[in-house]
């Protein structure tokens, strides 16, 4: 798609300046998407390989005295919202370092 052919008198750096700034409503668009997403934990089917293994995991768990502590599915939702922030802040800087160079 060749901008040119829509924007006839526009000079390089604005044509970049204009897909900067549609790049940048396509991440907060992406942003409030996550941010509206609900967490499921995917659906685990247990064999009863997966039981004994577990009980052994469990068991020396017990016997070193470590207790391991599972993540709510809030936590999880709330670690991949953090996620989507970060990579949110880091494309907005990547986008405003192109929007420099342009200029």
């Amino acid at each position: 798609m060749d901008l040119r052919n829509y924007f006839p008198d526009s000079s390089p750096q604005k044509l970049v300046g204009i897909a900067v700034a549609a790049s940048a409503v396509l991440l907060l668009l992406w942003l409030f998407m996550v941010s509206r997403m609900e967490y499921e934990p995917p659906v685990v089917t247990e064999t009863p390989e997966d039981v004994r293994a577990q009980e052994r995991r469990e068991s020396v768990r017990v016997m070193m005295g470590k207790d391991e502590v599972v993540p709510a599915a809030d936590e999880r939702g709330s670690r991949l919202f953090m996620n989507a922030v970060t990579t949110f802040f880091v494309m907005m800087i990547l986008l405003l370092g192109v929007w420099v160079w342009s200029k």
